[in-house]
């Protein structure tokens, strides 16, 4: 991270929790376009996911892994996403 951003999160943390949210969703809105959807279209739409993947845990079709392993092929993920560009 550069040190320009790394000054801002410094920031950006000193903020109350409030204001803290409402610039995540702002980098959350500038980086993931919502294409018109509104916050209560995708809260439904987030909860019917959230809805069937539960029911794949409960039913035993999930297919999960270890935290450890999880968070390492996340941090793979973001490492090849950012040498990407």
């Amino acid at each position: 991270m550069s040190e320009t951003a790394l000054k801002l999160l410094e920031q950006v943390m000193a903020l109350p929790p409030t204001d803290q949210a409402e610039f995540s969703r702002h980098l959350l809105d500038a980086e993931f376009p919502t294409d018109g959807e509104t916050e209560a279209e995708a809260t439904a739409r987030w909860e019917t996911e959230l809805d069937r993947r539960l029911a794949e845990v409960a039913d035993g079709s999930a297919e999960s892994l270890p935290l450890v392993e999880a968070m390492a092929v996340a941090r793979a993920e973001l490492a090849r996403r950012r040498d990407n560009g």
